[in-house]
Formats: C-alpha cells, structure tokens, sequence
C-alpha cells in the first residue's frame, strides 16, 4: 500500500492527538472513578462509626439504669412492697435518659411499677400496687396514670388487664436469671410496637428471685436515628441480626413490622426498589459470612442491582450481654456519578471539538508542506521525460527552498547535459557505425579467406574437439557432408589415429600454439593421411 506525502505528515499527527486525548480522557475517568469509590467509602466508615456510637448509648443506657435500681433496692432506698412511692425516682432517671422509652420493676407476686415515655414525649406511670389480695394481683387492673411537667400524676385515664409475668421480659429474667437481653417482641403499648428490653432480676440474700427490673427502647427510635442520620440523599441504613431479620431500617421497613388494621398498604416504586436493595444486600451478606463467624471488624462491599452499583459497609456490633448486630449502610453510585457523568459528557465533547479541531490544523499542515513536495515530484517526471525547462517557484518554507533551488539549478545543468550527451551520442553513433561496417567487411574478408583457402581449417572447442565451422577444403579431405561433421566431435569422427592421439594433441595445445607438427588422421573412407598441423587457442 502506498501513502502520499498528505497521509504520511496528517496520519501521525492526527493520531497521537487522538491517542493523546482519549488517554487523557480514560486516564481522569478512572481517577475520578477512584476518587469517587474513595469518598463513598470513606463516607460509609463515618456513617459505620456514627451508628456503632450511637448503639453502644442505647444499649449502655438500659444496663446502667437496671444496675442503678437494682443497686438501689439493695440499698433500700427503694422498697419493692411499696412501689407506688417509685414515681419521683423514676421520673427523675428517666428525665436524665431521653432515649429510653421505659423504665419497669415487677415481682414475683405480680405487682408492678412503670414509666413510659410515649411518642409525643409524654411520660405515663403504670402501677399494679397489689392493695388487694396477693391472690387477686393476676385480676387486677394496671392503672395508667399521666404525669404532668411536675412530676406528678394525675386521675388514672386507662385501665387494663395485666400481668407481667407473662411478659416475655419477665419470663427471660426468671428462666435466665442473669442480666442480659431479650429477643425482640411485640410491646402492645400499644401494638404493634417492637422493642426490645435489657432486664436483671433481683434476687434476695438467699438468691431467691424477687423480681425483675427492665428498662427498654423500641426499634422506633433506632428507625428514627437511621432516619435523620443518612451519609447521602438516597442512601440505605439498616441493622440486622445474625439470622437476616431486619431490625430497623432508614426506609422504614422491619422484619417485625406488623399492619395496623386489615388494609393492604400500596408500595411506591421508589420503596419497592429500596426492597430490592435491602434483600439483595443481606442474601449477599448471609452468602458472604455463611461458612464462617460473623465479622469482628467493618468490612465494606460492593454489588450490583439492574446495572446500578451499590457501595456498602458492613459494621458489627455485640456486647457482652449477648447482643449480635449488624450495622449496614448502602449508598447507590449514582448519588456521586451524576454530576461526574455531565462533566464527563462535557469532557468527552471539549475532546471531541478538540480532535476535530487538531485534525484540522493537522490537514492543513500537511497540505503546506506537501503541495511543494508534490510539485517538485511532477517538475521531476516532467524531466524524466525529457523537459529540462522545468521551474519551480520559491517556498515561504527554507528548507524546501533550499530544495527547490538545488532543483532548479539541477534541471538546468541537466539540459546542458542532455545537449551534451546528445551531441556525444551523435558522435558516437557515427563512430560505431564506421566501426560495424569495418568489422563486417573484416568478417566477410575472414570468410571468404576461410572458405577458399586451399589448406583444410577447422574451429572446435578445445576439450571436447567439437566443429563449429569448417571450411570446403576440410570437407573433401572427411568425405562427409558439411552438416554430419559440424557440431560432432573428431573422437566421434574417428578422425585420430590412434584416438589416444586427441588427448596428446589436447595436452600439447594446452602448453601453447603448435606450428607445422606432423599428425596422422583418418577420414570416412578410411584412409590413413600424414598431415602438417597448425594449431593455437581463440578466446571469444
């Protein structure tokens, strides 16, 4: 394949800008892509240290109040028999802990004190202060009783049915007897509402259980921190346990959570993704961890739903009383890509203006510096075909110039030359032309010599003895027609006697001339002559 002096100069050009600018492009695209990974996951580990902090407060708080009030009973500054004299107690902790819904003591006969902080902030006492027969506890209504700014309650406005030890707080604590957690149950205060409780018995000196003390938080308040806590617009928070069931999550979706009432609530499409999200990431989680313990350490992955990537960051959390959680924040790539993928598209058409542009320029360049080469190479055929008279003009570019000069001056000193040389070649073909003619009437001289001369002469080859040409005189003295002796040899002739003589007279010639040797030859008829020989060598 040939290429003009056009394509040569704009081809490598065009190409290193081309090669030049979609590296530059890849190469930032890839930057941009790690930086942006970088940041999300660097997002994600505040996000894992906020929600880890913020766990180890609303499980510490449940153990410290319970070992207060269990310390304090054993201090007897809190009596078990008269729990209706808790409520300053109660309502001065629970003041100090805003994060803990309730606060609770029941006994083994079946009383029991409680405050709780209702949704609005309210607080509320319930109270079963076994004034009637211990017998009758079990019958006994609960008495809810409102608690105003003071701290003092008010008429009763509810009563209900009630036993804590059917409570599954109160069944733990007994069948346990240590502190420690719950599993997380339905509170009926009102249902459905989840939670889950952190309760120590309290035993007498004897280790007898007397009752169980609790203190609680709903999985509400965890929602609403994962809420108001997001690390992005369109983030996912949520925490799980060890078995996939979802705690609590950002999106407002629970593996607890139950319907209010017998009607069917319609999902948008924004929260059926959010399912999608959340489900794809604990099967990938629970595949992750099925064959080994649960992590001890933040670890952060990645997956991918219908083309979306999502970055994740798995945060665990325990403590020692049993608690197995685990944290996971989810942001989905395209809350960073957006902005990266208009300055991409911007990017991509700077590159693409910019190519075109370059490539322009490279034409241009390149149709400036070829339009004289083309013209010196046509100027050059033009006096291959014998137009000396060829004249270039000058070029702005010194280089070229310089060539077209020495070209100029080139094609006039070779039409002098030409002149010359024709000249010469006039000459020369008179010359030769005198010389052929003498030579062909030196060969016809030679020829005729040769034939009429009365002595028989023969051309052969040297080594082989083969006739070339013979004269009429040699002819006779054979006996055989011209065209059976040329082109045989004298040995086939039969010519030396004996044949060994061919190869002494080969070995004789070979030293020099021979001049008038006496040598005996046979012709076809048979006759035996003596003959005087003169020989020498012709190099053609």
């Amino acid at each position: 394949m040939k290429l003009s002096l056009r394509s040569l100069i704009a081809i490598p050009l065009i190409g290193q800008i081309v090669v030049v600018t979609a590296l530059t492009g890849w190469l930032t695209y890839r930057n941009n892509q790690a930086a942006i990974q970088e940041l999300a996951y660097q997002i994600l580990d505040e996000a894992g240290r906020h929600l880890d902090h913020q766990l180890t407060d609303y499980t510490k708080i449940p153990t410290l109040i319970t070992q207060e009030n269990l310390d304090t009973l054993k201090l007897q500054n809190l009596n078990s028999d008269e729990l209706e004299r808790w409520l300053p107690y109660l309502y001065r902790q629970i003041q100090r802990f805003a994060d803990i819904t309730y606060i609770y003591y029941g006994n083994t006969d079946g009383q029991y004190v409680e405050i709780s902080r209702l949704a609005n902030g309210d607080l509320e006492l319930a109270l079963i202060d076994g004034t009637s027969d211990k017998s009758e506890v079990p019958n006994q209504p609960v008495k809810i009783y409102p608690i105003n700014d003071d701290g003092q309650i008010t008429k009763a406005e509810l009563e209900r049915s009630y036993d804590p030890r059917e409570r599954p707080w109160y069944k733990a604590g007994l069948n346990n007897q240590i502190a420690g957690w719950t599993d997380v149950y339905d509170f009926n205060d009102p249902s459905p509402t989840f939670g889950l409780s952190f309760i120590r018995p309290y035993t007498s000196i004897n280790d007898q259980i007397q009752g169980v003390l609790g203190a609680d938080f709903t999985l509400r308040d965890l929602e609403t921190f994962l809420i108001h806590n997001q690390p992005s617009r369109s983030s996912i928070s949520f925490i799980m346990d060890a078995s996939g069931k979802i705690l609590a999550s950002s999106e407002g979706t629970s593996s607890f959570r139950k319907s209010r009432g017998s009607s069917a609530t319609t999902l948008s499409e924004r929260d059926k993704k959010d399912n999608v999200v959340v489900s794809t990431a604990i099967n990938q989680i629970l595949r992750d961890f099925s064959d080994r313990k649960q992590p001890n350490y933040d670890q952060q992955f990645r997956f991918r739903i219908n083309q979306e990537h999502y970055w994740g960051q798995l945060t665990p959390f325990s403590d020692k009383y049993g608690l197995n959680w685990l944290g996971v924040s989810l942001i989905p790539e395209s809350d960073f890509t957006q902005q990266l993928h208009a300055n991409n598209r911007n990017t991509l058409l700077l590159c693409i203006i910019a190519m075109m542009a370059s490539t322009g320029i490279s034409l241009v360049i390149a149709r400036f510096l070829s339009t004289p080469m083309e013209r010196l190479g046509l100027a050059t055929q033009a006096i291959a075909q014998n137009q000396t008279h060829q004249r270039l003009l000058p070029s702005s570019i010194h280089e070229l110039n310089l060539l077209i000069d020495s070209f100029n001056r080139m094609g006039a000193d070779l039409g002098e030359s030409r002149a010359q040389l024709n000249t010469h070649s006039q000459q020369l073909e008179t010359l030769i032309n005198q010389r052929t003619e003498a030579l062909r009437r030196s060969e016809e001289t030679f020829a005729k010599a040769f034939q009429v001369s009365p002595n028989a002469i023969t051309l052969s080859t040297v080594k082989e003895g083969r006739y070339i040409k013979v004269n009429d005189r040699f002819v006779d003295l054979m006996g055989l027609p011209r065209e059976k002796i040329v082109g045989r040899t004298s040995v086939e002739l039969g010519v030396w006697i004996p044949p060994q003589t061919r190869e002494v007279f080969y070995q004789e010639l070979s030293n020099g001339r021979l001049r008038n040797q006496e040598w005996k030859v046979q012709n076809a008829l048979g006759e035996v002559k003596t003959i005087l020989l003169s020989a020498e060598i012709i190099h053609f």
